[in-house]
């Protein structure tokens, strides 16, 4: 279910870490300013916040040991809020964000354990923000981005067990 009245999570700001944090159906929320304190966490769902258009409160976060999903976000435009992070240990997955035009919040990302999804954003053109990932341990799949005109921002691509990519 959806809550329409939520408008901010500022009262999480003291927060550095957590085992598993879910921004879910939240559909008055336009950012989450509110962890801006937060520099690493087990998995961090960030999904089907309609109003959300930036995550620039997760500008601290350095590292996430599990899982981090940006899906069905209406109205976010870019993840710069991203730029510190380096690593996901197990999976990466960006899908279905409509309005999303870039991943260069992504720039430091140096490594994926498991698996990174880059899914059905819509407005998606480049994968610049990928410069830095060097290693993807399993399978990175690039798929339903119907506007992407070329994948060079995986240039620093070194290491991957599997490569999917498809209109």
């Amino acid at each position: 279910s959806s809550n329409s009245n939520l408008t901010n999570i500022d009262g999480l700001s003291s927060l550095t870490s957590g085992d598993e944090l879910h921004i879910i159906g939240n559909d008055a929320l336009t950012n989450i300013d509110g962890l801006s304190s937060i520099v690493s966490s087990g998995t961090l769902f960030i999904s089907s916040n309609e109003a959300l258009n930036n995550i620039d409160g997760l500008s601290s976060l350095a590292e996430v040991s599990h899982t981090l999903l940006i899906q069905n976000n209406a109205a976010l435009t870019n993840i710069d809020g991203l730029s510190t992070l380096n690593r996901v240990t197990i999976s990466l997955s960006v899908r279905n964000n409509a309005v999303l035009t870039n991943i260069d919040g992504l720039s430091s990302l140096t490594s994926v354990g498991f698996y990174l999804n880059i899914l059905n954003n819509a407005a998606l053109t480049n994968v610049d923000g990928l410069s830095s990932l060097a290693n993807v341990g399993m399978v990175l799949e690039i798929a339903g981005n119907t506007v992407l005109t070329n994948i060079d921002g995986l240039s620093s691509l070194t290491n991957v067990g599997e490569i999917i990519i498809f209109s």
